[in-house]
Order: structure tokens, then C-alpha cells, then sequence
């Protein structure tokens, strides 16, 4: 994305170039009265958490630029939320682009560039933002993924239960439609499946999930396979009612959404329900669910966290920033709900989510702000 004509008292000249991590700007500087060069951090790197605390910091493959005493004369955000540093501008004989760092593969726990996470194991991608190390403070276009109790388009659900959680009477088959209540002790591999057949245990006996809605695909649905996107957003607009809480209560807690389809035997028969199911989840291993879902006070265990690499975690284990507070949210547009994130989330909140668009469409209006210090379970006003 190209930075604006006008950063501040800056002027833009012309693009220079870019590198592995970084795109190259020149500006003019009319205070200095020469051109200036704008790094901004590059697209496919703005969305990772350690991509951005490694630039905000000058460490990693961003060590160099900072290692000379005035090397840096400003730093800041784009309008976007793209991070960038501006240095001295010093034009080599012949080529004009400045020298970036080697291109090599990214530091170890990187990984690649991609979307953040939608909550585990939803794959709806949302564009997301900065996430910083320590007490950095810095915002970014983040990865949405929280309800909201503010008005909305209708749910286009064809049919539902109500999630009022109960002991199931007995186990129900693969093709079968589960019930609000049930209980399962799923495993870890069950999980990325869309389909599954884990048998229903009582739920005062140890177990993962609990199914707290389950729903309908619409009318014509009759693909080769269910619509998934349709199925995680709604069942993640039914996450507050599921847990007994409000939408901005739920989105504040480490509770994941999972959700089932039929097999493919029985979606060939015409069964059309899906099945939503809360968990607590440690990277991609599930933990054994509490007896009351929700506790007051929230312990925590059950506390939304993100690890260093966006992963949502329960507080009490190894994380980087914490759920402070929820925001309404009036669309999907990354630069619109990252701005309503800046105007209205707690002081020191340096990272913002929001739903994405299928979660929009049903209704879903909370974003959740993050930040490194304690946590404020308030939303704030």
C-alpha cells in the first residue's frame, strides 16, 4: 500500500523502493529543507504481531537502522496504521534506493506473513494490527473476532435452539442432530474436522465441549459441502447467549468457538444442521472446561489473552497482551473499526480486532481492545 502524498510536514517525492520487510519513501522535509526517507514496515508483514514489535523495537532485521546515533530523526503511524521510521536521506551516485537489510528468511518465530487469527479454529481471516512488546504502545488494523449486543441485520438462521446448557439423555449418532447441552470430551484432532462424531458424556464428568446452539443452513444450501463461513459466523454470534452472558462479556473471555457440520454421508441425505460448541484452548490443545462456565469474578484462566504470535490463550498461561475492554464496531472496514478502536478503547490499548464481514452480516458489533498492562474487564463508554 503507498503511503499518503502528505505524511505530516512531509511531502512526498517519490517511491524508492522496497526490500524483504520494508517499503522505501522520499519525502520532503521542509523544516530540514532537504528530503527525508520514510521505512514503513511492508503490507504483508503490518497484520503479524512480531513483525510490528520488531520494527516499533529496531530489533531483529530492523537492528541496523537504529544502531547510529541519529539515525532515526521520527517515527509514527500512517493514517492505516502502517508503522514507518524517517531517516536521513543521503542520494548514492547511481541507483537511488537506500540499502535494506540482507533478504533472508524471517527470525525464528515469525513464521510467515499471513491474515490474524479469527478465534481458534475459525477460518475467516480479518486484517489486524499492532501488537507490541513490553509497553510499547502502538495501534494496528487487526482480526476481529467478538459480538456485540448493538443492533444489527436479523440472523439468518432457518431454525435454532436456545442455548440452555442441560444434561444430555443419551448419546447422539453421526448423522444425527445434536442438542443444546451436550456434552463431549473431544480431542485435540477432532477439532480441525468438520464433521464429528464424538459421543455425548455426562456433563459432570470431565469433558471439553459443550454445545450451546445449534442451527441451520439456509434454504438451497445444497453444495457439496456445508458453508463454513456462514456456520462460524453465526455460531459466534450466538457465543454470548450460549455462555449466559452478554456479547461484550463473552468477547472478553478465553472461550473459543469450534463448530460441526454433517458428514458427508449425511449431508448427501439432506441434513443441514451445524453444531456450535464452546472450548478453552492452549495453542491447538484443549483444556478441560470449568464446572460454571463463567464465574464472577472471572478468573484468569478464563480471561482472553493472545499469545506473541496473535494466538488467543487463557491469561494464566505465557502471553503478550490481554483483553481491556469491548468497542461497537458500525462495519467491517479495517480503517474504520481501527479508528473507533483508537477513539474508544481504554488508555494504553495498543491492539484492536473486530468481526469480520460474515460476523458483521449476523449481527456481531463488538470489537475487543488489547492491551500490556492489567486488565479492565469494563467496557468502556
Amino acid at each position: 500500500m503507498a503511503l499518503p502524498q502528505n505524511l505530516g510536514r512531509l511531502t512526498l517525492l517519490h517511491h524508492l523502493g522496497s526490500d524483504t520487510y520494508s517499503t522505501w519513501w522520499l519525502y520532503q522535509d521542509p523544516d530540514r529543507g532537504a528530503p527525508v526517507v520514510v521505512r514503513a514496515l511492508a503490507d504483508q508483514w503490518i497484520q503479524h504481531p512480531q513483525a510490528r514489535a520488531d520494527f516499533v523495537g529496531g530489533t531483529g532485521p530492523f537492528q541496523p537502522i537504529v544502531s547510529q546515533p541519529g539515525s532515526v530523526l521520527d517515527s509514527g503511524e500512517a493514517p492505516d496504521g502502517t508503522p514507518y521510521v524517517v531517516t536521513p536521506y543521503s542520494p548514492p551516485p547511481t541507483s537511488p534506493p537506500p540499502a535494506g537489510p540482507p533478504q533472508f528468511a524471517p527470525p525464528a518465530g515469525w513464521g510467515t506473513p499471513r491474515p490474524p487469527r479469527k478465534r481458534w479454529p475459525l477460518v475467516v481471516g480479518i486484517i489486524a494490527a499492532v501488537v507490541v512488546l513490553g509497553l510499547v504502545c502502538l495501534v494496528a488494523i487487526g482480526l476481529a473476532f467478538s459480538t456485540t449486543g448493538s443492533s444489527g441485520p436479523s440472523i439468518s438462521v432457518q431454525s435454532g435452539e436456545p442455548a440452555v446448557p442441560g444434561n444430555p439423555s443419551a448419546p447422539s449418532g453421526p448423522g444425527a442432530r445434536p442438542a443444546v447441552g451436550e456434552c463431549r470430551n473431544l480431542s485435540d484432532a477432532a477439532v480441525p474436522r468438520s464433521s464429528d462424531s464424538t459421543p455425548v458424556v455426562d456433563c459432570s464428568q470431565p469433558h471439553t465441549a459443550q454445545t450451546y446452539y445449534v442451527g441451520t443452513f439456509p434454504s438451497g444450501s445444497s453444495g457439496a459441502k456445508p458453508d463454513s463461513t456462514y456456520a462460524g459466523a453465526v455460531c459466534q454470534k450466538h457465543l454470548g447467549a450460549g455462555l449466559g452472558v452478554s456479547e461484550s462479556e463473552a468477547a472478553l473471555t478465553a472461550y473459543q468457538v469450534v463448530f460441526f457440520a454433517p458428514d458427508s454421508a449425511a449431508w448427501a441425505a439432506g441434513a443441514r444442521w451445524f453444531r456450535c460448541d464452546v472450548a478453552l484452548t492452549v495453542g491447538n490443545h484443549l483444556l478441560p472446561l470449568p464446572s460454571t462456565l463463567v464465574p464472577h469474578p472471572l478468573p484468569p484462566s478464563l480471561q482472553a489473552c493472545l499469545t506473541r504470535q496473535g494466538q488467543p490463550t487463557p491469561c494464566d498461561r505465557t502471553h503478550l497482551v490481554r483483553a481491556s475492554g469491548t468497542f461497537t464496531v458500525t462495519g467491517s472496514n479495517p480503517t474504520q473499526s481501527q479508528a473507533q478502536g483508537r477513539a474508544k478503547c481504554p488508555s494504553g490499548s495498543v491492539y484492536f480486532t473486530w468481526p469480520s464481514a460474515a460476523e458483521f452480516k449476523q449481527g456481531l458489533r463488538v470489537g475487543v481492545c488489547w492491551s500490556a498492562g492489567q486488565p479492565n474487564l469494563g467496557s468502556p463508554t
